[in-house]
């Protein structure tokens, strides 16, 4: 999912989690947690492998580990995993994503979007257009949309 996909599932988690009386930072860690792995972005200008999912900030075991390390620990910090995994896991919705790494190097995906096939395109606009050309996307992020707002204003 693109950035502003996370940013908005970040938002709907913190009010969930307001919502069932779970205050302080754990809504914050949730809602950072979210945007966080795309944060990994930043490498792909130096690396040769331009493609930030492949990267350990999109393996799912990254985060189970720090979830059970921080359960054991008992650390509002496990809230910032959780959301980190949602992150990763929704990226599987459309993007490709080393689902099983670091163990094994198979990529999954529900629509099986590469994101090298977005490569060529030298502006948003262009890249936009062909990312949203798929229905299936426009639907999920209209829902979510829709929620999040509904959520915002209700809660």
């Amino acid at each position: 999912m693109l950035p502003h996909f996370h940013f908005l599932l970040g938002i709907l988690l913190a009010e969930i989690l307001r919502a069932l009386g779970i205050n302080g930072t754990k809504p914050l860690l949730i809602f950072l947690g979210s945007i966080g792995p795309d944060f990994d972005y930043l490498i792909t200008f130096i690396k040769a492998n331009k493609n930030h999912r492949t990267y350990f900030t999109h393996y799912p075991f990254t985060y189970m580990s720090f979830i059970l390390l921080f359960l054991i620990f008992r650390s509002n910090w496990i809230w910032f995993f959780w959301g980190a995994l949602l992150h990763v896991l929704f990226d599987t919705i459309d993007w490709e994503v080393l689902i099983f790494a670091p163990f094994l190097p198979k990529k999954f995906s529900f629509l099986g979007l590469d994101p090298t096939i977005f490569k060529d395109n030298n502006n948003i606009k262009d890249f936009l257009l062909n990312y949203y050309s798929n229905k299936v996307i426009l639907i999920i992020e209209a829902i979510l949309l829709i929620i999040v707002a509904s959520s915002v204003l209700l809660i």
